[in-house]
Order: C-alpha cells, then sequence, then structure tokens
C-alpha cells in the first residue's frame, strides 16, 4: 500500500504543498490522487473548494458515467489549465469529492447527533441530519452516488470502502451503544 510523504515548496510568490505516494505503485488511483498538489494560500484552498462543490453538483445530478471532463471545467467557471492544475483526471476529482463529501457527512452529522446524551438519541437524530443536510447542499447525494458508480470500478472500489469506513463506524459505534444501554436489541 502507498505511504503519503507530505511536503510543501514555494513556487514564486505562492507557496503548495504535495502528497507524494511512496514505496506502493505509483500508477495506482490513490498515488495519482496523492499526487496532485493541494494549494496551501487562500484563494488557491477557495479556488479548490469551488472546484469540490461544482463537481459534487454535477455528479449528483448525473453520475460519474454521464459526467464528462469538459462539463465540470464548464461549469467550474475556470480555464482548463486552471482546472487542471487543481485535478488532471475526472477519476482523480471524483475521489476528492467523495472524500471531501464523507468529511463534510461526518462533521455536519456528529455536530448533530452526536450532541445528544444518549446512543439511542444520537441514532434518532441521524435520519433528520442527514435530511437537512441534503436539503442545505445540492452536492451532499454525490457522496452516495459517487460511492455507487466508483465501486463498481474494479480498481477503486477498495479505495470506495475506505473512504465509506468513517460513516459505517460511526453508526455502528452508536448502535452498539444503545445496544449496551439496553434500548435496540
Amino acid at each position: 500500500e502507498d505511504q503519503l510523504v507530505r511536503f510543501s515548496r514555494p513556487v514564486g510568490m505562492l507557496c503548495y504543498r504535495w502528497n507524494v505516494a511512496r514505496a506502493g505503485s505509483s500508477t495506482s488511483p490513490a498515488a495519482r490522487a496523492a499526487r496532485s498538489p493541494v494549494p496551501v494560500t487562500p484563494k488557491g484552498q477557495a479556488t479548490r473548494a469551488s472546484i469540490l462543490q461544482t463537481a459534487a453538483e454535477v455528479f449528483a445530478e448525473r453520475g460519474y458515467a454521464e459526467t464528462t471532463l469538459s462539463e465540470l471545467i464548464a461549469r467550474s467557471g475556470l480555464t482548463k489549465g486552471a482546472f487542471y492544475f487543481h485535478f488532471t483526471s475526472k477519476e482523480q476529482l471524483a475521489l476528492a469529492v467523495l472524500e471531501e463529501k464523507q468529511r463534510q457527512w461526518l462533521e455536519f452529522v456528529s455536530q448533530r447527533a452526536l450532541a445528544k446524551p444518549v446512543a439511542i438519541d444520537q441514532l434518532r437524530a441521524l435520519g433528520p441530519a442527514l435530511i437537512k443536510l441534503h436539503r442545505e447542499d445540492p452536492g451532499a447525494y454525490s457522496a452516495p452516488r459517487l460511492a455507487r458508480d466508483l465501486a463498481r470500478m474494479p480498481e477503486l472500489a477498495g479505495i470506495v470502502r475506505a473512504q465509506m469506513r468513517g460513516w459505517i463506524d460511526l453508526v455502528a459505534s452508536i448502535i452498539s451503544r444503545a445496544q449496551q444501554d439496553g434500548d435496540l436489541p
């Protein structure tokens, strides 16, 4: 499995951070995604976040297979060069969107559900929190849709499973605590 080495390097007046794969296959999707430079300037971070949100909305609407890079670039409002600086392939972008939406899901749901003192109440709060998230974020549906679409691709199935693990672990731990409390069989 790839190990990541992180480093930063100034480029002109900007500073970029790269994740570099080491000791694994340099052509795996994970390794390719890891090599994408992540800007550390506020403007670069805002551009990347905007691309991720726009792509999430398009993937939510059309799915992975029906979405083209040309459409993503056009919807982002960026030049091809600016877009490709952040993401060099649709696959890389889709994995980044899935990772970001998973992070947002976990944060949003954790804040609302885990604020409840009893596990059964946390479990009951999950559904309404997910509904609220999907109503507020048009790109939220991209996570389950991309997870389904990308999991059908053998070379990405393991990566998708790993990214979904955080959500599964959260729900499983709440259920386990509710069972320990005697509130669930």
